[in-house]
């Protein structure tokens, strides 16, 4: 009330209620009060700070014998980790290709002449360890991309030689180690799909720009856009309660 900027009667006399009606148990501590107010000293501000502990490191994530590099893409909040283990694999002419995974090479007659990088779904524990996740019957490439606290794993599969060369992959989930096609035909890799803790999916279909969610085996299309003019370019993230985040292009070249 004392405070230099604040001298008029009429101010005073309203500072005086406010400070009067948060001491008789509005819901508003007096310290609250005159923060929001701008009045409290900076040492009563500065005692409400609570420093933060420095980051530390908490996992090392084990590394996969004989694979290139890894890409970890998603961490969930009981600190599993979904990723890709990028390994190089020998190519049999005419015959098909012959992985090496977590370890296990499978040896190549000479007509092997080339080399190819394959993409292996992986998700690592929260004590680092690495554990392949199955592939389509057929052996192609597929990725992990975003996991949940309920260890539910996402990402996409190629069904075909076609499609594991050019990374054009289905939308899948892996639940309890088993694989499950979520039938909504290829999508592009860089459209990544996204879970949240519910188990519901968000991820991008074959046609142009269609965005759906896969809840408990139902499949329902979003909207193209939410704007008049606007097309949605991506979708990008799913929360628990279902809201989504999209980017989306408009008429003039604009991004939302």
């Amino acid at each position: 009330i004392n405070h230099p900027d604040h001298k008029g009667l009429a101010r005073r006399d309203a500072l005086a209620r406010l400070l009067a009606g948060a001491a008789t148990g509005s819901g508003l501590s007096r310290a609250s009060l005159l923060g929001t107010l701008g009045l409290a000293s900076a040492s009563a501000a500065h005692a409400q700070v609570q420093p933060l502990p420095p980051y530390a490191v908490r996992t090392v994530l084990q590394s996969v014998a004989n694979s290139r590099y890894h890409l970890v893409s998603g961490l969930s909040e009981s600190g599993e980790v979904a990723g890709v283990v990028v390994a190089r694999s020998g190519t049999k002419l005419g015959v098909g290709s012959a992985d090496i995974w977590f370890g296990v090479s499978i040896p190549l007659p000479w007509l092997t002449f080339t080399k190819v990088d394959r993409f292996l779904p992986a998700r690592w524990t929260a004590q680092g360890q690495p554990v392949p996740l199955p592939r389509y019957s057929g052996g192609y490439d597929a990725v992990a991309q975003d996991l949940s606290s309920t260890g539910i794993v996402v990402g996409g599969m190629a069904t075909t030689a076609a499609q594991s060369s050019n990374q054009l992959y289905q939308a899948c989930l892996w639940r309890n180690g088993t694989l499950v096609d979520l039938k909504v035909g290829s999508t592009r890799s860089q459209a990544r799909p996204s879970v949240n803790n519910q188990g519901w999916v968000l991820s991008k279909a074959e046609s142009a720009d269609q965005h759906f969610i896969w809840r408990d085996g139902v499949r329902e299309n979003l909207p193209r856009t939410a704007r008049t003019g606007g097309e949605v370019i991506n979708a990008l993230s799913i929360d628990d309660a279902g809201a989504v985040l999209v980017a989306e292009r408009f008429s003039g070249g604009g991004y939302f």
